[in-house]
């Protein structure tokens, strides 16, 4: 995971696992956090 601020925009970059329950697991715990993330982003 990183971040990436590029002309005054802020995003968060993410790599996942390949397999279908791994990634599905993964976008739910990114998703419930990407609010706290992107806050510390634009920090």
């Amino acid at each position: 995971a990183g971040i990436i601020k590029s002309s005054g925009r802020v995003m968060a970059v993410f790599c996942l696992p390949g397999s279908l329950g791994a990634a599905k697991t993964g976008i739910k715990i990114i998703l419930n956090e990407a609010g706290h993330v992107l806050k510390h982003g634009r920090e």
